[in-house]
């Protein structure tokens, strides 16, 4: 059971993080981004954005995530099982705002509405806004996303999810721009702006592969740990020695032994993976 807390503690700490997101140094380091990640996520964090209520989302905006990812999708603002959002775990948090702010985003800006606070009996605490304006600005480009933000905050106040269900977005020129280039051809006037590095729903195509990438190396090393903790088992049965060398060893020498671990063992769990984001569109 939640109730109404009024302390205002979660929305100072908001504030504070947007304080810091601004404040990050020119050269954009992985390593500020890394020391912002673990000052204001806890390790168990997730970072989702929900599209499931735009209207114009079509099959030409589909990524290239396993369909199997798309059905277990599901947005616990707006509830929907459209598959259409995207998501991401504390390791990889502090790459992909390296790569958002070194991809064009100059700026990022969070308008919020009258903040609603709850505490439950464990401690956890939520922090909800009715409406929520999130402004990406580039150079001659403003993606404004018009939606819903819920934080959940562990009791010393880091991160545990982050939820934003956006309704809709629109693409801003400055005026002066357009009235520079008004006689130019829509196409050469994206060209000349760069629009093109922005996808349909408003993203940098840089952030949306970046999270592909991302999502496919952690996975390749699940795999891997996995596949090493199951040799470690069948040695076991066998009586070898268990330790990271033989059990290297063994896998380059025995593909045999591999081959028939992996395939008694074809199954791994979604929820064992230590990272997952998804780009999911019907």
């Amino acid at each position: 059971m939640k109730r109404p807390y009024d302390g205002g503690i979660c929305a100072r700490r908001l504030m504070q993080y947007l304080y810091h997101q601004r404040q990050r140094p020119a050269e954009n380091s992985i390593a500020y981004w890394r020391k912002f990640v673990a000052e204001y996520y806890s390790p168990r964090a997730k970072k989702r954005w929900c599209l499931s209520l735009y209207d114009n989302v079509g099959h030409h905006a589909l990524g290239v995530f396993p369909q199997a990812a798309m059905e277990a999708w599901q947005c616990d603002m707006c509830g929907s099982k459209s598959g259409r959002g995207f998501e991401a775990t504390f390791e990889v948090l502090p790459r992909l705002d390296e790569i958002k702010f070194g991809s064009g985003v100059i700026d990022e800006l969070l308008f919020l509405d009258l903040p609603r606070e709850f505490r439950f009996p464990s401690g956890i605490m939520m922090l909800e806004y009715g409406k929520a304006v999130q402004e990406s600005v580039y150079e001659q480009l403003r993606v404004v996303r018009e939606g819903q933000l819920r934080i959940i905050f562990t009791h010393d106040l880091k991160i545990l999810s982050w939820e934003f269900c956006a309704r809709r977005h629109e693409e801003l020129l400055p005026r002066r721009v357009v009235a520079h280039r008004v006689l130019t051809a829509g196409r050469q006037l994206a060209k000349a702006l760069d629009l093109q590095s922005v996808n349909d729903l408003g993203f940098s195509k840089r952030y949306v592969r970046g999270l592909e990438k991302l999502s496919s190396s952690q996975q390749c090393n699940q795999n891997q740990m996995q596949k090493m903790q199951e040799m470690e088992q069948l040695v076991n049965v066998q009586g070898l020695p268990t330790d990271r060398n033989t059990l290297n060893k063994l896998m380059a020498l025995h593909p045999g032994i591999n081959n028939h671990v992996s395939n008694n063992n074809h199954v791994v769990s979604r929820g064992a993976l230590v990272v997952q984001h998804r780009l999911l569109w019907h």
